[in-house]
């Protein structure tokens, strides 16, 4: 049946034919309630007499229905008519995929970049148990702007949701019969083919068949007739993508054979690992996503506790995308061999890549790692390619080897244990000093058990356990920010240990002694370092990673320093580890973000400033002036939108953070990290005047001089929030009083992202309370009550400047909108996605975001294009590197 021009669907007038598919005829309308064009599906009517047709199409109109993602084409409404059987789409320009090949194979950047945003698209569907089961060209359409939309939910299954899951969901069904073989031949999972269940792994398996295509303009496993498809897609490999195409890069050909695996299980085990991995590709190939495609890209992630530290998210996100296939090769005598490290399937590193040690024989990597029950450590052997989890180790991070690799020691909530990892029994040694704030916990044990501890400070815990010894904080004085990196050096009484100072010329390498609190600096303007038992001292300088001859005994250098490795990833944390004769190390460099704003749908509309490598950042409330914090030094910039992104030095490198703005923004309040001058602090824009107005509290018995970091302030400019040294978030008048607690921390991290409301009566913030982060308003003053906003997790919410909406990303990174229903009481309304912002994981501590005043308009930092992600690697056999340099000089001949 063709629809003429005029007729009437209920509210929708057809205006002209579109195209015509098994499931249906698709036609331009008008919808005449909203005054808009849509795109209109009819079932034709004797396939709505066949009950098994008509729940298909249903089926698919509710399951699209119930997902809201930039990368699947919107469901607005599904009704009958006159008989007739319709669902009402958003009316989408430009051409499938499948014309888009129609010229051939795709840029390969190009190619990434669309496979980025299908895997996104096909990640929140798994989420809700919705599987696809017929993902291939045809079902993909590419917008006249860019963006990738999955079409055709009609297979799709609800698969293995739980009761919450099909809450947003309002079909159910029963599993395909066994033996039914759904899905399109040439694209669909061998598990399909032989009728098997198909789950989330099978359209991963499709997307490997559509990226190939893509990649190669041939398919995967076409053969003569359906039968013989079917037995290549079951037995056979598709051909070599180095024979039907320009070379590709190892990494990317690695991904799609692993979405290509025969078996399930050997596959990439969701969508979501996929479209990290991919969006990493993405960004190292300079593609650009943004947030106007809406496929993920990484996230800063930063920990407030770090202040305003470049951090290296990104290079996460990348360890993760590097998966060797099987375990790494025996090391060559003869020279130096690298490898990847591999992750297992849906585990990702910690937010920081330096939550990880190398064990003395450097055979075992122990990292902080996280997946779907939370965060605790993994121990992957590099010899037999295996990982494994640590029992006993939730929300942890490994600090130290034994010598003899038997034992592992870990910090968990303020409290060091070592835990045996053949019999997996823990030993409580230690619990840390509050306060400190700055640095990230490293160790060294010496042969007796000694532990040398770093954590801003310098400790000493005995192998017995007990109280943690002070030996040495740093000098604010001579400009040292925290210590980092302890190692024991032969012998177990001296070791080693690194300075990070505002500036290179107050960094160093220095050796102290158990017992006593003499140091002796052994390399100046150096912020990490590491002794080799080749004896090599091991020291990273910018992106580049030299050796020194290095005397354990008489503490001396010899001979000149030789570069053995370059594309180090520069930071002022370690992005290197040595143990026996293999090296760990980051490549690549410290990402920037770029501010970028984007309207309410999630377009693109310009962007501001360069991109910087940024901490925290404010808008005014007119929207015209941004003001941020970068890396060490820690310094304030402000950004005049109105005067073509004229940008500004506030402060001068004195690890300043968390700015924000006064209502009238002639001023900024910020906190400041440097010691022995830390809290927070108010600045007139013209003037530049600091003033200080609230201090850190001196340090109390057992604890560390005291971190306190800015929230906000209110309205009326009379009080400000802010995260005391337990973590929770307070608030105090500004011209003096008590504290008055606002938000309670349950442990790890605290409460984060408290906001005044516009009026001032309410107070929002995220926790993690509930097992995952969610956010929540409460009243200001306060009086004990608290209302959950969010439902399925949720960050960093800001409200809009009449208080009558609140935003918060969810935890995959679509920017969630609620209206704030005006009473006495506090109530919303439903919860709105309005774009996914192309974040991965939006962090909990730190803005990725601010909103204008008429919330209209979001500036979001996003990585910048060549902020390329990094990779993991390991070097075997490191000294083979050496001489490199002299044996090229004398190749090459003497100098001219």
């Amino acid at each position: 049946m063709t629809l003429l021009s005029g007729t009437r669907l209920g509210p929708y007038e057809i205006l002209a034919p579109i195209g015509a598919g098994g499931m249906g005829e698709v036609y331009r309308a008008r919808d005449t309630k909203l005054d808009r064009d849509v795109a209109v599906k009819v079932l034709p009517p004797h396939f709505a007499q066949d009950q098994d047709r008509l729940a298909r199409f249903e089926r698919e109109a509710k399951a699209v229905a119930a997902l809201s993602h930039p990368n699947i084409l919107a469901i607005h409404d599904f009704g009958r008519h006159d008989g007739t059987t319709y669902a009402v789409m958003e009316l989408l320009e430009g051409n499938t995929l499948r014309e888009r090949l129609a010229g051939g194979a795709l840029p390969q950047r190009k190619a990434v970049e669309y496979a980025a945003q299908i895997a996104s698209g096909l990640a929140a569907a798994h989420d809700k148990g919705i599987v696809h089961r017929d993902l291939k060209p045809d079902n993909l359409f590419v917008t006249s702007d860019g963006r990738v939309k999955i079409l055709d939910f009609g297979l799709a299954a609800l698969v293995e949701a739980s009761p919450e899951d099909l809450s947003h969901s309002p079909t159910r069904e029963r599993p395909t019969d066994p033996g039914t073989v759904l899905g399109t031949a040439g694209y669909m999972s061998p598990e399909q083919a032989r009728g098997q269940k198909a789950d989330a792994r099978s359209d991963v398996f499709s997307l490997g068949c559509v990226l190939y295509e893509m990649l190669s303009g041939k398919r995967a496993f076409r053969r003569e007739t359906t039968a013989e498809t079917l037995t290549a897609i079951l037995r056979e490999d598709p051909p070599s993508l180095s024979e039907v195409t320009p070379p590709l890069s190892a990494s990317l050909e690695r991904m799609l054979l692993h979405c290509l695996e025969k078996r399930p299980e050997d596959r990439f085990q969701s969508a979501r690992d996929l479209a990290f991995d991919l969006q990493a590709m993405s960004d190292a190939t300079g593609s650009g996503t943004g947030g106007r495609t809406g496929g993920p890209m990484p996230t800063r992630g930063r920990l407030r506790w770090l202040w305003p530290v470049a951090t290296m998210t990104s290079l996460c996100v990348a360890a993760g995308a590097l998966l060797v296939r099987g375990p790494v090769s025996p090391m060559d005598d003869r020279r130096a061999t690298f490898a990847d490290i591999a992750l297992p399937p849906g585990v990702r590193p910690s937010d920081l890549l330096s939550d990880m040690c190398l064990s003395e024989d450097g055979r075992r990597v122990a990292f902080a790692g996280i997946d779907k029950q939370g965060g605790r450590i993994w121990l992957r052997d590099v010899d037999s390619g295996t990982t494994r989890s640590l029992s006993g180790t939730q929300n942890a991070r490994p600090v130290a080897w034994s010598r003899d690799g038997r034992r592992i020691v870990f910090e968990a909530n303020g409290t060091l244990k070592s835990l045996d990892i053949s019999t997996e029994v823990l030993t409580p040694l230690a619990t840390m000093p509050r306060g400190g704030g700055w640095g990230l916990g490293s160790g060294s044990l010496n042969q007796a058990g000694d532990l040398v501890y770093a954590q801003w400070g310098l400790f000493h815990i005995k192998e017995s356990g007990g109280d943690a010894t002070v030996i040495a904080l740093p000098d604010p004085e001579l400009g040292e920010v925290y210590f980092q990196a302890p190692q024991f050096l032969p012998g177990g009484r001296q070791y080693l240990f690194s300075v990070a100072g505002l500036t290179p010329e107050k960094s160093g390498v220095y050796v102290g002694t158990l017992g006593t609190a003499t140091r002796r600096r052994v390399l100046p303007s150096v912020s990490w370092a590491a002794f080799a038992p080749q004896g090599y001292l091991l020291s990273r300088r910018g992106p580049a990673l030299f050796a020194q001859r290095f005397d354990p005994v008489r503490l001396e250098l010899s001979g000149e320093p030789e570069q053995i490795l370059e594309g180090v990833a520069d930071s002022i944390f370690p992005t290197v580890w040595v143990g026996g004769d293999t090296v760990a190390f980051v490549s690549g460099v410290t990402p920037r973000s770029q501010f970028t704003w984007f309207d309410r749908s999630g377009r693109e509309a310009g962007r501001v400033g360069e991109p910087r490598t940024i901490g925290s950042f404010d808008l005014s409330p007119d929207g015209t002036y941004v003001v941020f914090s970068d890396s060490i030094p820690g310094s304030l910039w402000l950004i005049d939108t109105s005067r073509d992104n004229a940008t500004r030095r506030l402060t001068d490198g004195e690890l300043d953070a968390d700015p924000r703005f006064s209502r009238d923004a002639t001023s900024v309040m910020f906190g400041s990290g440097l010691a022995g001058r830390r809290g927070l602090f108010r600045m007139s824009l013209s003037s530049r005047d600091r003033v200080p107005v609230l201090s850190a509290p001196p340090p109390m018995a057992g604890t560390l001089p005291g971190q306190i970091y800015m929230h906000d302030w209110s309205p009326d400019g009379r009080s400000v929030l802010y995260q005391d040294v337990e973590n929770n978030v307070m608030s105090i008048p500004i011209t003096g009083g008590e504290p008055q607690l606002i938000a309670k921390s349950t442990g790890g991290f605290g409460v984060n992202q408290a906001h005044f409301s516009p009026d001032g009566r309410w107070v929002s913030y995220n926790s993690d309370e509930t097992g995952r982060e969610e956010v929540f308003v409460t009243p200001f003053p306060p009086n004990g009550d608290r209302f959950q906003v969010s439902t399925g997790g949720g960050v960093q919410p800001l409200w809009r400047g009449d208080g009558r909406e609140i935003f918060y990303l969810d935890l995959t990174g679509n920017l969630v909108s609620v209206d704030v229903v005006p009473a006495a009481a506090f109530s919303t309304g439903p919860l709105r996605v309005l774009f996914h912002t192309g974040l991965i994981s939006p962090g909990t501590q730190v803005e990725d975001y601010e909103v204008t005043a008429d919330g209209q308009r979001f500036l979001i930092g996003l990585p910048a294009a060549g902020s390329a992600p990094a990779e993991l690697k390991l070097v075997f056999n490191w000294p083979a590197l050496l001489g490199r340099q002299k044996q090229t000089r004398s190749a090459s001949g003497p100098p001219s």
